[in-house]
């Protein structure tokens, strides 16, 4: 566990039970509420994962809170940021080095040159016997997530009924009813597709789905597939991607819930991205998403950098408030989630990112974050990271340090319930990654007896929901590229980033 090293506990009696702990936290509160209140040296009264009130410098604390810890943050509290497109399992593997753009995702795919640079490094690892390889997968892009603010995600999809309760809040498995639990595809639906899809959606549940991701005419048909399918536009739709999406369809769009952006995955691979200036004058809502590793930022402070530089070159489509809404209240609206998460408020739940610093516009200060200017991120009321120069102390036996451009932060990686990572270390899992991935062609060269009989046994592995084809498939190919060794990238977008052995 993690805890606020400068708490000034005024009753130890409160502050020691754990379901029903009260805290209050002061800072610059950006509230991301309707109205986009912002709170200066503000004050959120918290009890156990909930916030209880929300208070301006001169408010009367509640009397239930009289004798809670008080921790000032010297900081800038937001709501926990939603990345609403990832593709965790891959988050492993370094920048594809595209030399050229394509029409759609069917034609990057079947590129000779993709298989050892994506598909080589994510099959191996996911079919070795070694579960092991699985695990640090987990551990490690989770934490890659955590350590750019991001409280909720697309989760970890697994085979075989395994559940896992993660760091992160995972839209899909929400391990509450309170929260939809959201589906989502990838792959171009068929007319089944759609009508699966329509009946979940009918039934007021969330669904996610990549959209004319192309340039193409292939892509942009997708698109007349939903308006010609009755029922298939609509508000519990997400669209992700949209590239393929001309000018004069948005309008149309205006039925779903909205659309969530990834300019640089878009412009590696196409070399152009959605129209975002006619997403926003048709009223699309627009969320941000980072997309995966092999094409895309490592968390949504990076996304965010660039979102601002593509909005920038077509006029300033979207300022800082709303790229910044674009990764909190406009995504959980988008999933029905906004009632508990997305802003700060009474009755919310307490998932905080706390930067560093007060300053003039904290918009901006948020897009122009790096992961070094994190404080604190909060889940469910938990502390899951923290500065450990003041702001935060770890317990030695649970939790993990890392150093992070010069400073020192404490992980809690904690699993509560599910098969989870066997708790598996930070440290540990990023060794694990490197040397798989710098033996693949190795691992290659064996990986021929895991298709030798139908006996073998079939651990947990994760759902590829990337491809249509089977790894196996593809593997079995006479003209694929052979794997080739890599290495593991930073886990953050600074240079410097060394592991612990405990706080």
């Amino acid at each position: 566990m993690i805890q606020f090293q400068n708490a000034v506990a005024m009753a130890t009696d409160q502050v020691d039970r754990a379901d029903d702990k009260r805290i209050v936290l002061s800072g610059d509160i950006v509230t991301m509420n309707a109205s986009r209140d912002i709170i200066r040296q503000g004050r959120l009264c918290i009890q156990g994962n909930e916030i209880v009130a929300v208070l301006g410098p001169g408010d009367q604390i509640p009397a239930d809170f009289t004798d809670a810890a008080r921790v000032d943050t010297k900081g800038t509290i937001y709501p926990g940021l939603f990345d609403l497109h990832n593709h965790l399992p891959y988050n492993m593997i370094p920048l594809w080095q595209v030399d050229r753009p394509f029409k759609n995702r069917r034609e990057w795919q079947a590129v000779l040159e993709y298989y050892p640079a994506v598909r080589a490094p994510f099959g191996l690892l996911n079919e070795h016997p070694d579960l092991d390889y699985r695990r640090a997968i987990v551990r490690f892009t989770e934490c890659r997530n955590l350590l750019g603010g991001v409280t909720t995600g697309h989760g970890m999809g697994m085979t075989k009924g395994v559940t896992y309760q993660g760091l992160m809040r995972n839209i899909e498995q929400p391990e509450t009813d309170e929260l939809p639990r959201v589906k989502s595809q990838t792959a171009d639906m068929k007319p089944e597709d759609i009508n699966k899809m329509v009946e979940w959606t009918g039934e007021g549940r969330p669904f996610i789905y990549h959209l004319s991701e192309g340039i193409d005419e292939h892509a942009h048909e997708r698109l007349l597939d939903l308006q010609q399918a009755p029922g298939a536009l609509n508000r519990h739709l997400v669209c992700i991607h949209a590239v393929g999406v001309y000018s004069e369809d948005f309008p149309s769009l205006k039925q779903i819930a909205g659309i969530v952006w990834s300019p640089t995955s878009n412009l590696l691979l196409y070399g152009q991205t959605c129209k975002i200036e006619a997403a926003k004058n048709s009223g699309v809502p627009i969320a941000i998403g980072a997309d995966w590793s092999p094409s895309g930022c490592k968390n949504l402070l990076g996304e965010l950098k660039v979102a601002r530089a593509v909005s920038r070159h077509h006029g300033t489509v979207l300022n800082d408030m709303e790229l910044v809404a674009g990764v909190t209240c406009v995504p959980a609206t988008m999933i029905g989630w906004a009632h508990r998460l997305g802003s700060i408020g009474e009755g919310k739940w307490a998932d905080l990112l706390i930067l560093e610093g007060q300053v003039a516009d904290p918009y901006a200060h948020l897009v122009e974050a790096r992961e070094s200017s994190i404080a604190a991120v909060i889940i469910d009321g938990r502390i899951r990271l923290g500065q450990a120069d003041g702001l935060v102390i770890g317990e030695p036996l649970s939790s993990e340090e890392v150093i992070v451009g010069g400073k020192r932060y404490v992980l809690d990686l904690a699993e509560s319930s599910g098969d989870g990572v066997g708790g598996m270390r930070l440290d540990k899992a990023i060794n694990k990654i490197d040397d798989g991935l710098q033996r693949l062609p190795e691992l290659e060269a064996a990986a021929t007896a895991l298709w030798g009989g139908d006996d073998r046994e079939k651990k947990w592995q994760f759902e590829d929901e990337m491809h249509e084809d089977s790894f196996e498939a593809l593997f079995l190919r006479d003209d694929r590229m052979p794997a080739k060794s890599m290495r593991l990238g930073p886990l953050t977008s600074l240079s410097e980033f060394l592991c612990g052995t405990g706080s």
